[in-house]
């Protein structure tokens, strides 16, 4: 049986043309899908893991980012945004 990998995306590009480079964000584990998603879509090179890198310091994550993330934005009417 083959697995056909599954990626969904959005995306903003200019409205005159391709961009030069594009930044794509994905969590560790989804790594080898995203290869081989994109190499499926015959690029002008085959890309492997070895083209990726950390986007953050690996210490930082989900744990770290969630609080801190939550102490910044959640702060508007927390004097009436009780948990009962």
């Amino acid at each position: 049986m083959t697995s056909h990998p599954h990626v969904q995306a959005t995306a903003g590009f200019p409205s005159d043309g391709e961009p030069e480079k594009v930044n794509l964000i994905f969590w560790e584990f989804l790594g080898g899908r995203i290869v081989t998603a994109l190499n499926t879509a015959n690029p002008p090179k085959a890309y492997s893991i070895s083209d990726s890198r950390l986007y953050l310091p690996k210490e930082f994550t989900t744990n770290s980012f969630i609080p801190k993330y939550v102490s910044l934005e959640w702060q508007n009417n927390i004097d009436n945004c009780k948990i009962d």
